[in-house]
């Protein structure tokens, strides 16, 4: 691995020249720059670099400025006067103005030079050439008219801000690739999720079994699949049904008048608890008597006031059957039919 800087133990050889155990060379230090900053024109000056318009023929000149280039830095502290070739008689062309790092051993600079373009009828810019120790950025393409002999600020194109061509030096790197750690991140992301559905779906069929043990303790052990449609819903709509018939044929049963006996003929309620009740306003305090068919259900004596009594039992059983009522006196009506 390369490290630096640190310093070196010097050493001579035969001749006396020094020599060091930790001596760096110019490819190894523009490679440590390379990693600190990107190519391109320092930000400031924001003239930095840049081609601008000059009064003698055929002429453009480059504003003072800094650029790095592959690790390596230039920078021009002055004003530097280009000349360009002369334009041609039948076509245009453009040329580019370059920053060119040259690393070979003849050259080993940054410089500023003209890269002549074809004359043509369709003009283009020169390709930037980036090999064989050379590395160039382009600050400007300038357009050279056919039979011109001055170079106006209409003909300069800036380059500088195109960051194929050149751009503004930054950190390097200016963005970091994050997509591997995105990737990490939705991976534990999807897992974390896919571990929450699952405690849900325990604690939700943990609640389920729950409250469909409650419900069991509370229904019993009583079969209702004879009832309705044989759910609860349709067992509920059937009492329902039942209560309204049976509380239809009650009501409508009222006697004015003292009877020896009565009979009011009620649907099958024998899946149901039913509640029966009843009152009468009279000052005596006769005997009466509930049977269906032969099972007497009640009998006693009604305790009577100046207004009212009533009295109720709750019947199981009752299966198409006559309800029959035996020695009443004075029973204005049945008042109460309902679910227990």
């Amino acid at each position: 691995m390369k490290s630096f800087p640190f310093d070196s133990a010097v050493t001579y050889d035969e001749a006396g020249n020094p020599v060091y155990d930790r001596g760096y060379n110019s490819q190894e230090l523009r490679a440590f720059f390379h990693l600190l900053y990107t190519d391109g024109v320092f930000p400031a000056p924001a003239t930095g670099l840049k081609v601008v318009a000059y009064s003698q023929e055929m002429s453009v000149q480059v504003l003072p400025g800094s650029a790095c280039i592959q690790g390596a830095l230039g920078i021009e502290e002055n004003a530097r006067t280009l000349v360009f070739e002369a334009s041609g008689e039948a076509y245009d062309r453009i040329d580019a103005v370059v920053a060119r790092l040259d690393t070979n051993y003849e050259k080993r600079k940054i410089d500023i030079y003209v890269v002549k373009g074809m004359e043509a009828a369709s003009p283009v810019a020169p390709e930037l050439v980036r090999q064989g120790g050379i590395y160039e950025l382009r600050l400007a393409n300038v357009f050279i008219a056919k039979n011109t002999t001055m170079i106006s600020t209409e003909r300069i194109t800036d380059t500088r801000l195109n960051a194929e061509d050149c751009g503004i030096v930054t950190s390097n790197p200016e963005r970091v690739d994050t997509s591997p750690l995105f990737d990490q991140y939705q991976a534990a992301l999807a897992s974390y999720l896919k571990y929450v559905e699952e405690c849900i779906d325990g604690t939700t069929a943990g609640a389920l079994r729950a409250q469909l043990g409650t419900l069991k303790t509370q229904l019993g052990t009583t079969d209702i699949s004879n009832i309705g449609d044989g759910t609860i819903t349709g067992a509920l709509a059937s009492l329902n049904t039942h209560t309204g018939r049976i509380g239809k044929l009650l009501f409508s049963r009222s006697y004015a008048n003292a009877f020896s006996e009565g009979a009011i003929e009620i649907p099958d309620i024998s899946d149901y608890k039913v509640f029966i009740g009843y009152f009468q306003t009279a000052l005596v305090s006769p005997m009466i008597g509930i049977s269906t068919g032969s099972n007497i259900i009640f009998t006693g004596s009604i305790i009577t006031s100046t207004t009212e009594a009533a009295v109720g039992r709750t019947i199981l059983g009752i299966s198409d059957d006559t309800l029959t009522f035996i020695k009443g006196y004075a029973i204005l009506g049945i008042w109460g039919l309902d679910i227990y």
